[in-house]
């Protein structure tokens, strides 16, 4: 025998050994692999090894090998059993998928060309991701959370190093605002980075760890997002700490006096921590953009560039003209490469009709995955909806979409309740009105048989 046959019957082996005692732990693992590799895997990383950002080219190329991960377990997971009371995955699923069918719909109508890697990488992972999610069950759906925050930790040891070294490890065009650099290492712009980091600080808080763990972490992520700089980000997570941090601390449990004891030792020293997270941040310039106010010119472009909209024919706005056209009109009005806001591009790209589909659909989606968590998904919710529409986040090929719902849908480790039924009244019998009111009663009740029976009838 070789040392290759060797290996592959000891890794036999412990394939066996993992699936006897979960029966899902390809589905798991190969979820927790390809939900990372998306996430991680971004555009100027990506780059690097091949034109996966570059204009034209092979359309397989444009897809994130994350994806090509998860579409396989997609398939692996397709014929697999559903736990119960798992309808709320495959109906936000579905509401997923016709954003996908609804832009190769109007591609096909309008002749436009849509975005073939957009709509995958975007949206196409999200719903397979969530119908898998419905599949692995809790412990399942436990170790992507997980996955997701050990993700961001390795994140924040490099983008820790880039703001204080001033220089991005991934070659990325120069990201900045009046000379300020902003780091974002894997996670492609300091925009992205600022939206992740502020969206994961309150679902951190429930993680299964003892609350000074999770809160310390929540407030390492906050941090992480001043040092992205992305203003609406940093208000939106700087503001949402603090209750996080007290909706985590009145979940907590002690069982007894020694471990109350220790939960207020712990929250008293995250209390103490929240001013020194402060100086550092100032002291060490992460919140000059900040300081300089909420509105200025970058602010302010992101405003006038609505104005380009007048200057489409009813043609154009109805089907769209192209985002390289809207590049260029930006350049030349207000001097900045990109368009910073999410509808205006969607307009440019795909008229007017299909980006209010598309966008109202996310906001649906986002809102269906809140009313369905608890307080801190509903809170991780806003963040993520406010500061995604701050930006051109949802106009872009990116994973944001697809790290909501996989970070928010992770942490529903208990059994999502079915869907509730649709009540028709005009169609229920009719129950016949109870005339038997309290007087009659006490009268019928003091006229019983001496058995304890109802007294004979008089008919």
């Amino acid at each position: 025998m070789t040392a290759i046959d060797a290996l592959r019957e000891r890794g036999g082996k412990l394939a066996a050994k993992i699936g006897a005692s979960e029966p899902n732990a390809d589905l798991v693992w190969g979820l927790v692999l390809g939900t990372v590799v998306r996430v991680l895997g971004q555009a100027n990383f990506l780059s690097l090894f091949y034109g996966y950002g570059a204009q034209g080219g092979n359309p397989l190329m444009k897809i994130s090998p994350g994806t090509y991960i998860i579409m396989i377990v997609f398939c692996r997971a397709w014929s697999r059993k559903s736990p119960p009371g798992m309808e709320t995955f495959k109906l936000a699923a579905t509401l997923v998928m016709t954003i996908v069918v609804g832009g190769v719909a109007w591609a096909l109508v309008t002749g436009q060309a849509v975005a073939v890697g957009y709509l995958v990488d975007s949206y196409a992972v999200a719903a397979a991701g969530l119908f898998i999610l419905g599949k692995v069950g809790p412990e399942g759906r436990t170790k992507v959370y997980a996955g997701l925050i050990w993700a961001l930790l390795f994140n924040a040891l490099l983008l820790f190093p880039e703001f204080i070294l001033k220089r991005r490890f991934i070659p990325a065009p120069l990201e900045g605002a009046r000379g300020i650099f902003r780091p974002a290492a894997l996670l492609n712009h300091p925009l992205m980075s600022g939206l992740m980091y502020a969206t994961a600080a309150p679902l951190v808080m429930r993680w299964r760890k003892p609350f000074i763990v999770k809160a310390g972490v929540a407030l390492l992520f906050v941090l992480c997002v001043f040092f992205s700089g992305a203003r609406v980000s940093t208000v939106l997570a700087g503001a949402a700490f603090v209750p996080a941090a007290l909706i985590a601390l009145g979940q907590e449990k002690p069982k007894s006096s020694l471990g109350q004891t220790w939960l207020v030792s712990q929250s008293m020293l995250i209390a103490a921590l929240i001013p020194i997270v402060v100086i550092v941040a100032f002291a060490s310039g992460a919140l000059d953009r900040i300081g300089g106010g909420l509105y200025d010119k970058s602010a302010a472009t992101r405003v006038w560039q609505f104005g380009m909209i007048q200057y489409l024919s009813p043609h154009q706005l109805i089907f769209g003209i192209g985002n390289t056209t809207a590049a260029d009109w930006s350049v030349r009005l207000f001097q900045t490469p990109s368009v910073e806001s999410a509808f205006v591009l969607g307009v440019f790209m795909y008229g007017m009709p299909f980006t209010i589909f598309y966008l109202g659909m996310v906001v649906v989606i986002v809102a269906l995955m809140a009313l369905k968590g608890d307080t801190l998904v509903k809170l991780s919710a806003v963040i993520f909806l406010t500061a995604a529409m701050s930006n051109n986040t949802l106009g872009a090929k990116n994973p944001a979409v697809f790290y909501f719902l996989m970070f928010a849908g992770s942490t529903m480790v208990q059994s999502v309740r079915r869907l509730p039924k649709l009540r028709m009244p005009w169609m229920e019998p009719q129950r016949p009105p109870n005339l038997m009111t309290a007087q009659h009663s006490r009268v019928l009740g003091s006229h019983t048989a001496p058995d304890g029976g109802p007294p004979p009838s008089s008919i």
